[in-house]
Parts: structure tokens; C-alpha cells; sequence
């Protein structure tokens, strides 16, 4: 997936180094509880929708842009600020809303198998993932 922010593409993966983050390893085995609970698990879960996309961003950056790759992302931080660069240069648009993203984000999860790489489901499991919320499944993460 990729991500065209400030005139500059941004690869999004979950591979090894996203296996090597124990923020984002957190977060995800949180959102895979909440996705197995009940509904107040789910609204707590939505209630930090805007932490959750940062961990997700931050882990799918790092294989290509972290220290592993061009280091442009050397923190969260650095991650929150592409996402809020990102957010406000579609603002207006679908694919600037923070759902949005999660979903694009929690999506290509699901196609690097990432879920079966840190051991959560098989990867027959991780094919199936689905967006948290309804409607059109992101397949491009937003680019136009």
C-alpha cells in the first residue's frame, strides 16, 4: 500500500520489522481482543481510534522508512505527523477520515499476513480480516 503525502510516496507494509515493534504488537493484539468481544469492548476500541491508527502508521512504515529503510520515520511522532499532513491534504475527502485510514491500514494487515506472522490466527485467518467499520473495503489506502 502507499501513501502519497507531501508530494512524496510512503510504502506501507507489515512484515519484519512491523513483527519487531512491540507498540504496534500491543496495539493489534488489543484490537483482535476487542474484535472478539462485546460491543462495549468494540466502543472502547473506537474511542481510540486516533492512537490506534498512529501505532498501525507508525509499524507500517517502518520496513521502508524506518531505520531499516530511508529512516524519514524515526518515532511515533514523526508517523503522527505524516498522518495529520495526510488527514489535512484530504480533508473533505473519504479517504482522509481517520476510519478511513484504520481501515486501509487494518486491511493490509490483512494481505501481508500479518497476523499469522506474530502468531494471532493462521494465514487462512489473516486473509479474511475485514474492516472494523461498514462500507467499501480500502484497497488503495487512499492515493488518487
Amino acid at each position: 500500500m502507499q501513501l502519497n503525502i507531501g508530494g512524496k510516496k510512503y510504502t506501507i507494509v507489515y512484515t519484519i520489522a512491523a513483527t519487531m515493534c512491540d507498540d504496534l504488537l500491543e496495539t493489534i493484539t488489543g484490537i483482535v481482543g476487542a474484535s472478539r468481544g462485546d460491543d462495549d469492548t468494540i466502543i472502547t476500541v473506537a474511542g481510540r481510534l486516533p492512537s490506534l491508527t498512529k501505532s498501525l502508521l507508525y509499524g507500517g512504515l517502518l520496513q521502508f522508512h524506518g531505520e531499516y529503510g530511508d529512516n524519514t520515520v524515526r518515532s511515533k511522532k514523526d508517523a503522527e505527523k505524516l498522518l495529520f499532513q495526510y488527514m489535512t491534504e484530504n480533508d473533505g475527502k473519504r479517504e482522509g477520515k481517520l476510519a478511513y485510514i484504520f481501515n486501509a491500514l487494518y486491511t493490509q494487515m490483512g494481505e501481508d499476513s500479518f497476523l499469522s506472522r506474530i502468531g494471532l490466527t493462521d494465514q487462512q485467518e489473516d486473509e479474511k480480516v475485514t474492516p472494523i467499520s461498514k462500507g467499501r473495503k480500502p484497497r488503495d489506502g487512499g492515493e488518487n
